[in-house]
């Protein structure tokens, strides 16, 4: 149906600018416009799938759209779509433009290298020649690790290019071949840049207290995923709190009743942040105490000497009411989520991928 035809121009152009459906309306000469079209696509890039085919493969006006929403690619002529030029360019506005790139476009080096430098999860879209090139995928993981999720399976078992990988970010084990995931070096090498990945392992690697060890130093609720056995050997948990007093939640149940452990899982907050928080931290990782413990007088007074209370004691700091502990949690959950450095950073990352700025 049209609604604007060529004596309606005025009209159109200001409407246009408060909704850029109207475009869709427009006579075949108007959708020729370029100020037109200019105006629809600035309210929303996605105007530019009305334009006619001439403006779709215009470089101003589809750099336009494309700087509005990145989706609205996908609606430039194929010429622009292979234009490398352009593209590179208009990837400079918005990365989901690589999404809708052309098959020649999303397998030259250049701009993929380019691409994922700018978002790793442009890597997804590369072809499938990039992904299985060894000398491309060593040179992206070098600088993004996470991008070996997409590399071609037989890369994903290469140790090399694992390696590489894990070394720029540690986490980048879980996309690793099985294989890989058991290799003791290649785990080791990826709890010294992340003890976290851990949770990647081989189950059998999660039973190697040298493996645990590497990684609870650096991470200490990385005990969270070693073996049973090994969350009650002493040595590797007391190894843990000290790097993190919340990793006595992931203790047996007989070391969450030593008073020793349960005393370094207290200190580690000593000195390091404000009073109030410090004495916020200590209360609640003591949650994570045995029970009985938490009664004894005696640990009660040993336990003072390293608490920065003055005129509150520990005791009383344990007496938290029901609701302040509930509060309690939910920060704990903050900060726990941060320190085992999750992958809601890729959720962030694929963001750039949703409709409209």
């Amino acid at each position: 149906m049209i609604k604007y035809k060529v004596n309606d121009r005025e009209k159109l152009l200001n409407e246009v600018k408060h909704n850029w459906h109207e475009l869709q309306y427009a006579s075949e000469e108007l959708k020729r416009d370029k100020e037109v079209v200019l105006e629809a696509v600035k309210q929303c890039g996605l105007a530019l799938q009305y334009a006619s085919e001439e403006l779709r493969g215009d470089k101003e006006v589809v750099l336009k759209a494309v700087n509005n929403n990145g989706k609205a690619f996908k609606y430039a002529s194929e010429v622009i779509r292979e234009n490398r030029e352009v593209v590179l360019e208009a990837l400079r506005q918005n990365i989901v433009v690589f999404k809708y790139a052309s098959e020649e476009i999303r397998g030259d080096k250049e701009v993929v290298i380019k691409a994922v430098r700018q978002n790793v999860f442009s890597f997804k879209y590369a072809s499938e020649e990039i992904k299985g090139n060894k000398e491309v995928v060593l040179e992206i993981v070098r600088e993004k690790g996470r991008a070996l999720e997409y590399a071609s399976e037989e890369l994903r078992g290469d140790k090399e290019v694992v390696r590489e990988a894990i070394r720029n970010k540690g986490l980048a084990l879980q996309y690793a071949s099985e294989e890989l995931r058991g290799d003791r070096e290649v785990v080791l090498e990826a709890l010294r840049q992340n003890g976290y990945s851990l949770k990647y392992a081989s189950e059998e690697l999660k039973e190697y207290k040298e493996v645990v060890l590497e990684a609870v130093r650096q991470n200490g609720l990385a005990l969270e995923y070693a073996s049973e056995e090994l969350r009650g050997d002493k040595e590797l948990v007391l190894e843990a709190v000290r790097q993190n007093g919340y990793a006595l939640e992931y203790a047996s149940e007989e070391l969450q009743t030593d008073k020793e452990i349960v005393i370094e899982a207290t200190k580690q907050t000593k000195g390091e942040l404000s009073k109030a928080w410090n004495n916020f931290l200590q209360s609640t990782i003591l949650r994570f105490a045995n029970q009985e413990l938490i009664r004894d007088r005696d640990f009660i007074v040993d336990l003072e000497k390293i608490t920065l209370h003055d005129s509150t004691t520990i005791a009383e700091t344990i007496q938290t009411t029901q609701s302040e502990i509930n509060s309690v949690m939910q920060e704990i959950v903050i900060a726990k989520e941060s320190d085992k450095a999750t992958q809601k950073d890729d959720a962030i990352s694929q963001s750039t991928e949703t409709e409209g700025r």
